[in-house]
């Protein structure tokens, strides 16, 4: 006998990158979430050839906790980290 089945077909569509680096974007979140139990801080510290001090204004500034997990953060707050940390040429 034929099953008895329930299906549907999804259509994701993703969310606008606007004024957002997609590669600076992805760089960040390959960074943040390589050892995620570690914190915000001490991944970007390891990953993104910045200063501890100059991590630590820029979370400051940007109100995020740099003793948070990476899994904490929003989507606009990552976006914004993201800016904000690739916004000078390495």
């Amino acid at each position: 006998p034929p099953p008895k089945v329930a299906s549907a077909v999804l259509r994701l569509k993703p969310s606008a990158m606007e004024n957002v680096d997609a590669k600076a974007y992805y760089r960040l979140i390959k960074i943040l979430f390589k050892q995620p139990r570690k914190t915000i801080l001490n991944n970007l510290e390891v990953g993104s050839r910045r200063t501890r001090g100059e991590i630590e204004e820029k979370l400051k500034n940007l109100g995020i906790n740099p003793t948070h997990r990476p899994q904490d953060l929003k989507i606009d707050e990552i976006k914004s980290l993201s800016t904000e940390i690739y916004s000078q040429k390495e």
